[in-house]
């Protein structure tokens, strides 16, 4: 009998989500996990700003929720005023500035207004397409801009992120997106 326990107590138990390893690309990232319960899978692409670590992470859950997520680790504001947008601006090379509406987190349980997650649906950013072709930009681009300018923290902080890499972390999630554009385009084509 104590040989069977310790045998058990051998045996590891996968108690979380099934999750890739990570892919490194030049200064990016990639990988994914899926749900023991709901299988939906989850995909991450991260950069990491040098120097100061600030963070720049694209999440995609499938089949079609995506956001941006902005850490800056250099610097730190907690406020009361937890669901005030901040302006975000992005600038990839010298091309057109995008200003994203930008919230602390809502997981963030000290309300840190350092880390922020990009709504998509929010009547101030642009619509879909643009924000699809700010990541087609991201793919061809050498370096992202991004500055928070933030009114309640009284702070304004800009960082930059290599784009070398991009591209081939962002693929498995272009993929998808591509797939699914292209079965669209079926089904309309099929309706009418």
């Amino acid at each position: 009998m104590k040989t069977l326990l310790a045998l058990l107590l051998l045996i590891p138990f996968n108690l979380s989500a099934e999750k890739s390893e990570r892919e490194y690309f030049d200064k990016w990232f990639y990988e994914y996990e899926i749900d023991d319960f709901t299988d939906v899978k989850s995909h991450l692409v991260e950069n990491r700003a040098m120097p100061g670590g600030d963070k720049f992470l694209i999440y995609f859950r499938e089949p079609s929720a995506m956001t941006i997520n902005i850490v800056l680790r250099s610097k730190t504001c907690y406020e009361k005023s937890k669901r005030k947008e901040i302006p975000v601006l992005f600038r990839v090379d010298k091309k057109d500035v995008m200003t994203f509406y930008m919230y602390p987190k809502d997981d963030n349980k000290v309300n840190d207004r350092t880390d922020l997650i990009l709504v998509p649906n929010h009547k101030k950013n642009p619509e879909l397409f643009d924000i699809l072709m700010f990541l087609f930009d991201l793919a061809d681009g050498n370096s992202l801009k991004v500055r928070v300018d933030d009114p309640i923290c009284n702070y304004r902080h800009d960082t930059e992120f290599s784009l070398k890499g991009f591209l081939k972390a962002f693929e498995p999630i272009f993929e998808i997106q591509l797939k699914q554009a292209k079965e669209e385009i079926d089904k309309r084509e099929s309706d009418s």
